[in-house]
């Protein structure tokens, strides 16, 4: 069985493979992912392609980490711009919470985001190509190829707005 990753473990992977450094001033996301480590670990019922999935998918998510800070760092009037004030959509699973979230953001003065954009945030560098939302479809093609009966639980569009999508 392969040992429980170490937040440092990842955050080496993830500035191998984006050549960034700075995972910003607040330290609360490194204990969220340590204890989502110790969780996953010391659940019984975990096995080893959970384990290779939170591992493969932690690594994603501080990758993307790395990427929103650069963009800001690149891009400081990004800070600066003003958006509406956030309401928060919070319910148990199963409670209608995903379809509330989707009715309000029919709303034409409501600010949603799409899955594509919670899946890779950081617009590619001026002159490239912007390949986000063919990404985005490809993951959620796999997803529903792999999990045949999470499209009957929780319906996910590539271009609509989705509320559950992790991040660090």
């Amino acid at each position: 069985m392969r040992k429980k990753p170490t937040v440092d473990e990842i955050c080496k992977e993830a500035q191998k493979q984006t050549g960034l450094s700075c995972f910003g001033d607040n330290p609360i996301w490194r204990g969220c992912l340590e204890s989502y480590f110790d969780d996953l670990y010391e659940h019984k019922d975990s096995n080893h392609l959970s384990r290779f999935i939170v591992r493969k998918e932690s690594t994603k998510r501080v990758v993307q980490r790395l990427r929103v800070l650069n963009a800001f760092k690149e891009y400081p009037q990004a800070l600066e711009l003003e958006l509406p004030s956030p309401i928060f959509v919070v319910g148990l699973p199963r409670t209608g919470s995903t379809f509330l979230h989707q009715c309000l953001a029919q709303d034409s003065k409501a600010m949603t985001v799409p899955f594509w954009q919670w899946f890779d945030p950081v617009p590619p560098k001026e002159g490239e190509k912007d390949e986000r939302l063919q990404k985005a479809i490809a993951k959620l093609n796999e997803l529903k190829l792999s999990i045949p009966i999470l499209e009957s639980i929780h319906l996910t569009e590539a271009e609509e707005a989705d509320e559950c999508y992790q991040g660090w």
